[in-house]
């Protein structure tokens, strides 16, 4: 996480997120499905170039990145999760306007 913060490169976030619980979650399970998790955001990927300025971005990114990462050093598990989850949606919030104004896709379910 400390990459992300020096490189203010917030949108690396979930993916960073995903890869740290992918190898260091204590059960299996949940790092094979965190694991896959992070593989489908990975098809998202090349969209990426496509998602618009990163000044705008950052000004939503940055803020829930810290508020993660506090939550994270004080051991607060449940807004770190809460933290993550909202990046996760913001993220396919994006992909989903990407692929909509491209034709590929009609509406992602709620």
């Amino acid at each position: 996480m400390y990459d992300v913060q020096i490189s203010q490169r917030y949108e690396l976030t979930t993916y960073v997120s995903l890869e740290m619980i992918a190898k260091y979650a204590p059960y299996r399970t949940v790092r094979i499905i965190y694991s896959e998790l992070l593989r489908l955001l990975f098809w998202g990927n090349p969209l990426r170039g496509m998602r618009g300025d990163t000044k705008d971005r950052n000004q939503y990114l940055e803020p829930a990145f810290k508020r993660m990462v506090s939550a994270l050093i004080e051991r607060d598990f449940t807004t770190s999760s809460a933290a993550l989850e909202e990046l996760l949606v913001f993220e396919l919030r994006i992909i989903e306007k990407q692929l909509k104004k491209l034709g590929i896709l009609k509406r992602i379910p709620s």
